[in-house]
């Protein structure tokens, strides 16, 4: 570990990623007041109208879009679907795709520019997300801009007044600093050997190795009793991959096949199943008989 600790590019990537936090912090605190307003609308199945001279019928599927993407960020508590940063964002802004099995909109929610420099794109996007927040404090500023079921039910004054804290400009400068600090991350693993990836798996094993060094007699023992487990159910996985492999070479193509077990460290996976087999639905699809049992 002292070792990988002593490398200048890691001492600058890991010097890097601190400003990158801090940066990410400060445009987090902005943002923070509109992940609220997105889980309070959402709890109360709010819809938003469209108001003359702030927003039209046909911008409030952006904003909608805008607050599904709000929801999940920066909660107190992540799971599965909620995350206590604001990266996913930062990603929509570089035009990264998070689902490509999306439509256009849901993919590129600020547009996506490719006829563009990178730079220009990425400040476009930016315009794009600051104005459609500013969209989002108009509304709550109208009297019945937003629809609820209640009728007593109104936007928390704590929410509405957090909403303009947000500063343009110092938003659009965080970013700025943020993607010029992300550039020069990729051009240090660029010029490395290994790449923070590989180089953390190496820092990892190095950590494991030390912490086995220094454990106890009976943390070692329990730990061989849990990797034994896990060998078990490991062989028995290969028996039943191989015993599905084997049925299904011999009834498709009548061959009888012998497999060697992977090396320990391949993941192995059980694969789903169907009533169709592997290759009951190309079969199908060529509209050819398929065989049962």
């Amino acid at each position: 570990v002292q070792e990988q600790l002593r490398k200048p590019m890691l001492l600058d990537a890991l010097e890097l990623e601190r400003r990158i936090e801090e940066v990410e912090i400060g445009m987090a605190r902005m943002l923070l007041p509109f992940t609220e307003l997105a889980r309070f609308l959402d709890t109360r199945r709010a819809r938003l109208r469209a108001i003359p001279d702030v927003v039209t019928v046909e911008e409030l599927p952006a904003l909608e879009e805008l607050l599904r993407r709000l929801k999940p960020l920066l909660c107190r508590k992540a799971g599965t679907e909620l995350r206590s940063g604001i990266r996913p964002l930062l990603l929509d802004l570089q035009g990264i795709p998070r689902d490509t099995k999306l439509s256009s909109t849901d993919i590129f929610p600020f547009g996506t520019y490719f006829h563009m420099p990178e730079e220009e794109a990425i400040s476009l996007r930016v315009s794009s997300l600051l104005s459609r927040l500013q969209t989002l404090i108009d509304i709550c500023k109208t009297k019945d801009g937003i629809l609820m079921e209640k009728s007593d039910s109104d936007v928390p004054p704590s929410i509405t007044k957090g909403l303009a804290i947000i500063d343009p400009e110092l938003f659009r400068a965080q970013h700025g600093d943020w993607t010029e600090m992300v550039h020069e991350q990729r051009k240090l693993e660029e010029e490395s050997n290994l790449s923070f990836t590989e180089l953390s798996q190496v820092l990892q094993r190095a950590e494991i190795d030390a912490g086995v060094t220094a454990a106890p007699r009976q943390q070692l023992d329990m730990l061989r009793d849990r990797l034994d487990v896990l060998e078990k159910d490991r062989v028995r996985r290969f028996e039943i991959l191989q015993e599905i492999l084997q049925g299904l070479c011999l009834r498709e193509m009548n061959m009888d096949i012998d497999l060697t077990a992977p090396d320990h460290d391949v993941v192995l996976e059980l694969p789903e199943m169907s009533a169709l087999g592997v290759f009951g639905l190309q079969l199908k699809i060529s509209r050819e008989p398929v065989p049962l049992g």
